[in-house]
């Protein structure tokens, strides 16, 4: 497979995530993105952008969440 993307360190926290092992302040940053209405979830965006814009495209993108976890697999 060539230009095989890297797995970044909030790919990895997500993955974590999604089995209830990540860290405290993440997991508790991650809950309240995913409960946040429009105008708070552009505010935590703007304030944490590489920790959520995994969660964003894990949230909004069709076959994000697969292809990550191949990723993941492979790395």
């Amino acid at each position: 497979m060539a230009d095989k993307k890297e797995v970044t360190r909030w790919e990895r926290e997500l993955f974590f995530y999604t089995r209830g092992t990540a860290g405290g302040f993440y997991t508790k940053l991650v809950d309240a993105f995913m409960h946040a209405d429009g105008v708070n979830t552009a505010r935590l965006l703007t304030a944490f952008p590489e920790e959520l814009g995994p969660v964003k495209k894990y949230r909004d993108e069709a076959g994000y969440w697969e292809g990550l976890q191949e990723r993941i697999k492979g790395s």
